[in-house]
């Protein structure tokens, strides 16, 4: 995924693809810590790849989320 316009609507309806397992962004939008969190959350087996260098705001949900939930920094 390299469009963070896709984020909202996947935490606001978590019944909008159910089954889905791995989402790969681009670190690039991985930067709001609401939506992440919520689609994190709502889908409790999603493994999330972040491609690419973090941002600061990056590391800082990245560092909020690790413990909790699976997310793999593929640089």
């Amino acid at each position: 995924m390299s469009s963070s316009t896709i984020f909202p609507i996947l935490a606001q309806n978590p019944e909008i693809l159910p089954n889905l397992q791995h989402l790969i962004v681009k670190s690039s939008i991985f930067r709001d810590l609401y939506p992440i969190s919520a689609i994190l959350t709502d889908r409790p087996g999603l493994a999330l790849s972040v491609e690419g260098d973090l941002t600061q705001d990056g590391e800082l949900i990245y560092n909020a989320l690790k413990d909790t939930h699976n997310i793999i920094i593929r640089a």
